[in-house]
Formats: C-alpha cells, sequence, structure tokens
C-alpha cells in the first residue's frame, strides 16, 4: 500500500514537472515569436501573415485540446470512471496486476523447461531399461539355449549309458546261463 502511495505521489509530481516544463516551453515559443516579430520589419503584408500564423498556431492549439478533450470524455465514458485519478489508479492496478500475471508466466515457463527436462531424462532412463531388458532377455535365451544344449548332450549319455548297461546285462545273462549250464553239467547245481 505503501508503495502505491509512494507511486501516486511520484506520478503526481512528475505529472506537475512535465506541466511546468510546458508552460516554460509555452513561454520560450511566445518569447522567440515576439521577437521574431519584432525585428522582421512591420510592413501590411508582413502584420496579416503574422496574423494569420498565429490564427493558424491557436486553432491548431485549440483543435489538439478539443481532440485530448473528446478523447478523455471518451475514456471517461467507456470506463464509466469520471475521475482522473480514480482512472490513473485503475490503471496503476491493471499494470500491476499484468506484471503480476507476466512474472508468473515467467516462472511458469522455467518450471515447464524443467519439467520437460525431467520428462527427457525420464524417457533416456526408460530407454535404457529397455535396452538392459533386452539385453537380459537376450542373455537369458542364451542361457536356456544353452541349459537345453546341455540336457540334449545328457540325454544322450543317458541314452549310451542305458545302451551299455542293457549290453553289459545281456552279457551278464549270457554268462549266467553258461555258467550255469557248466555246474549243471559238472554236477554243481544248487
Amino acid at each position: 500500500m505503501l508503495f502505491l502511495h509512494f507511486r501516486d505521489s511520484a506520478l503526481k509530481a512528475d505529472q506537475e514537472e512535465l506541466r511546468e516544463l510546458e508552460e516554460k516551453f509555452r513561454h520560450e515559443d511566445d518569447v522567440k515569436l515576439a521577437e521574431e516579430r519584432a525585428s522582421r520589419p512591420q510592413t501590411a503584408a508582413s502584420q496579416k501573415t503574422s496574423a494569420d500564423e498565429s490564427q493558424e498556431k491557436d486553432e491548431k492549439d485549440f483543435d489538439d485540446e478539443k481532440a485530448l478533450d473528446e478523447a478523455l470524455a471518451k475514456v471517461f465514458e467507456l470506463t464509466g470512471i469520471n475521475n482522473v485519478e480514480e482512472l490513473l489508479e485503475k490503471l496503476t492496478q491493471t499494470e500491476e496486476l499484468h506484471f503480476g500475471l507476466f512474472s508468473r508466466i515467467g516462472e511458469l515457463e522455467v518450471e515447464a523447461e524443467k519439467n520437460e527436462a525431467k520428462i527427457s531424462d525420464a524417457e533416456q532412463e526408460l530407454k535404457k531399461a529397455q535396452r538392459g531388458t533386452i539385453n537380459n532377455d537376450t542373455q537369458k535365451q542364451r542361457e536356456v539355449h544353452a541349459m537345453e544344449e546341455k540336457q540334449r548332450e545328457m540325454e544322450e549319455k543317458l541314452l549310451g549309458v542305458e545302451v551299455q548297461h542293457q549290453a553289459q546285462l545281456d552279457t551278464w545273462n549270457k554268462m549266467r546261463s553258461k555258467i550255469l549250464a557248466c555246474h549243471d553239467e559238472l554236477g554243481l547245481s544248487v
């Protein structure tokens, strides 16, 4: 609130200073114009030209003031505010609101950039994890393939062992039957 009061005071002081400068410049212009008139020879034609120039300047100043008054009246009509100080206060409040919104937009943009960076990092991590999963899956497939190959080899060895065992059993049974036949011939049967 103190800032607004200070700002209003500063604005009023600046306006007053501008009015004083404007008056000073008008006064200087009038003095220069008077000096020019005094330095020119006063003929009827030059007096008429000077009078015409002065009248044109006055008409232009009047038109400018009239245009400014009309513009101010239109502003009053559009805003529904008939007090210049109140209008300036509303403009100041609107300006502060817009500045606040502009600042917030800037903050949101910075936050959005940070979030985009985080999203980018997360996407890279996801891709990395997916590649790792693919690599792990490939590694697991290799291990499964190696284990299946080992299982086939073991089954082949087991089949070989079973064939050997069967051959040994067959040989043993043949030998046994021959031994039993020999024992029977010798009378050593049990």
